[in-house]
């Protein structure tokens, strides 16, 4: 009998069923008293101003939910809610001491159905105080992207060109600039728009933490931005060099780490430019006996105040003033390369000397490519007399040298009809060759 009872399923269902029907009888005819916890009931933070007038702003350390317990009939248990309570603290009870405030709670609804006031889990919570700090910044408009080829951005325009932000120290001090991002990729023209203040730490990052979006406040909810868009073209640079250098000395020209420089500005400006002339009085080569550095700010001598250097790190070059000693060398010129000019059919020309020193001044690398042939050496002897003549001679030379002297020699002037002697038979570009030492004498006409 007893097996049976054990092992029939039907009869253990059954004594749980009756069991659990007494139980709800019970419940229903006692209706005992219980506890209950409600979580997560919103804490309110009353009189705020008390803290903002202080020029302090205030941070709950922790949750910012409290809970509650209360004492409520078993039937009406689920029937309370945590929308039946509030939760607040009020900033007027701050203890200075401890920064801490008693949480208070008060029964909204559903009052008539607990057995007892609600009693927060939590007595008092911790305020975090901080001041407040206003700071001024210049709105900057930070570009991502490129023009289309042959163009650059040019100036920027923002509306308010300035912002207050307003919030914790300790948030405000992590703000670098406030301003706007804008895409140029591709552009030819000006771009324009408006756009919310963006907040950047000093890499220029935007800052995307929460907190800066929920305490930090801006005096102006939008930012009206135009870049412009302007047209890049290249510009030769023309070095305007004044004064001498040292006697003795040469100026060899200018170099520097730009020929030209990309210039942007507008088109209709760009049409009139094609170099930028440089006249700065550092250019000067007075009395220079050595190579001179200078630096050169090229936005000096913009045309315009609408053009700007394009693509550059720097608007400062370097330009070197290349000076060089002028040095002598002697070059040996014979006699029969003088072109002799004003010749008298009546008389013959010729000279003492067969060769004649002739000393040159110039640069160095010049004077080792110049070749005596090259001197082109003229002499003039329309006004000569009959007899010996002290010889002068001109010279065709390239601007880069200079005949300082040249050794001494004479014309000698005969007369056709007088006896030639072997001296006299030589003259300038005619003068005959020499065999085995022995003159050959001038055919007589």
């Amino acid at each position: 009998m007893k097996e049976r009872l054990t092992n029939n399923l039907v009869i253990k269902l059954l004594s749980v069923g009756i069991a659990l029907i007494l139980w709800i009888l019970v419940v229903n005819l006692s209706n005992p008293v219980i506890t209950k916890v409600i979580s997560d009931i919103p804490l309110e933070v009353l009189n705020e101003d008390v803290l903002t007038d202080a020029g302090l702003t205030y941070e709950i350390d922790g949750k910012k939910t409290v809970s509650v317990t209360v004492q409520v009939e078993t039937l009406n248990y689920n029937k309370i809610q945590k929308s039946d309570f509030r939760a607040y603290v009020d900033l007027n009870n701050l203890w200075s001491v401890t920064r801490t405030v008693p949480v208070q709670v008060e029964t909204v609804s559903n009052k008539g159905l607990l057995k007892s006031d609600p009693v927060p889990t939590t007595d008092v919570i911790h305020v975090v105080t901080e001041p407040i700090q206003e700071k001024t910044f210049p709105v900057q408009i930070y570009t991502t992207g490129t023009p289309s080829d042959g163009y650059a951005p040019g100036t920027q325009v923002a509306e308010p060109s300035t912002v207050t932000v307003k919030g914790p120290e300790s948030l405000v001090g992590q703000i670098h600039s406030v301003g706007v991002t804008i895409d140029i990729e591709g552009k030819d023209g000006d771009v324009s728009g408006n756009s919310t203040p963006i907040f950047y730490d000093a890499n220029s990052h935007e800052i995307t933490d929460s907190d800066f979006k929920e305490k930090v406040t801006v005096d102006t909810d939008q930012i009206a931005y135009t870049q412009v868009i302007l047209r890049i073209k290249e510009l030769a640079l023309n070095f305007e060099i004044t004064g001498q250098v040292a006697e003795g000395y040469r100026f060899t020209g200018t170099s520097s780490e730009y020929k030209s420089v990309p210039v942007a500005g507008y088109k209709s400006v760009l049409a009139e430019l094609t170099s930028l002339q440089i006249s700065d009085p550092e250019l000067s080569l007075d009395g220079l006996t050595a190579d001179k550095t200078v630096r050169i700010d090229l936005n000096k001598y913009l045309p315009s105040s609408s053009l700007s250097l394009a693509g550059m790190e720097s608007s400062i070059i370097s330009v070197t003033l290349r000076v060089e000693p002028l040095v002598s060398q002697d070059y040996t010129l014979s006699t029969a390369e003088v072109t002799m000019t004003g010749q008298d059919s009546d008389y013959t020309y010729s000279f003492d000397e067969k060769t004649i020193e002739v000393t040159v001044q110039g640069l160095e690398e010049d004077l080792n490519q110049l070749d005596a042939s090259q001197l082109r050496a003229t002499i003039d002897v329309t006004n000569m007399q009959e007899g010996s003549n002290e010889g002068s001679l001109a010279f065709d030379l390239d601007d880069s040298f200079v005949v300082q002297s040249y050794s001494p020699f004479t014309i000698t002037v005969t007369a056709k009809n007088n006896a030639a002697s072997p001296s006299q038979q030589t003259t300038g570009a005619n003068t005959a060759s020499e065999s085995d030492g022995i003159e050959e004498t001038e055919t007589q006409e």
